[in-house]
């Protein structure tokens, strides 16, 4: 399937895929010269977040660090990654650090609430509210993977708060909070977040 969402803003571009092909109509697509994982799912996982590199005009693939964060090996854009079930999403940015996550709004998330949500939010949000709980969820998966030099904690490093018109995040870092830019959208059961973070020259 072609892209489902295609979102260009200040020097990021969003993108997601919905998976509807077979692992061989992905394969057949790209020239992929990348180890494939063993499972059937990263598989196809892997291949169409190639597909949708391709079209977003990155042909030549991404590697991955010995953390796992994915980056371009003939350009300096920060790249992020992420799939859940059959979508997945990807972030570039020729200007600031980006994290983007996917989820799927019908995961139980109240059976993880106390790791991820931090006391202020368990005072707040509604348990009943699926579009909530993955946004928040997604927010906080996108943060922790800007680079920050350390590992951040869901339920005390990072928090999110809504508001009428969207949502914001912050962060502790070194001591001190800080805010984060937060974008998000929803594709029919999946929610998309993604993050920024300036890079200090």
């Amino acid at each position: 399937m072609p892209i489902v969402k295609d979102i260009c803003s200040n020097g990021i571009r969003v993108a997601a895929w919905r998976i509807d092909e077979s692992e061989a109509e992905l394969m057949a697509a790209v020239d992929c010269a990348m180890v494939l994982p063993r499972n059937a799912r990263g598989r196809i996982q892997r291949l169409a977040v190639l597909n949708l590199l391709a079209q977003m005009g990155f042909p030549a693939g991404y590697q991955s660090r010995p953390n796992g964060a994915p980056y371009f090996t003939d350009r300096h854009d920060s790249l992020s990654i992420s799939h859940a079930e059959k979508m997945v999403a990807v972030a570039v940015s020729d200007s600031v650090a980006v994290g983007v996550d996917v989820e799927c709004v019908n995961r139980d998330y109240r059976r993880v609430a106390a790791k991820f949500l931090s006391q202020h939010e368990m005072e707040w949000v509604d348990m009943e509210n699926r579009n909530d709980l993955a946004l928040i969820w997604c927010v906080k998966e996108a943060v922790y993977k800007l680079p920050w030099g350390c590992s951040k904690c869901f339920s005390t490093d990072i928090e999110v708060s809504m508001m009428t018109n969207g949502c914001e995040a912050r962060v502790m870092h070194l001591g001190e909070w800080l805010g984060i830019p937060v974008s998000f959208t929803y594709i029919d059961d999946y929610c998309l977040a993604w993050v920024t973070k300036i890079i200090p020259q």
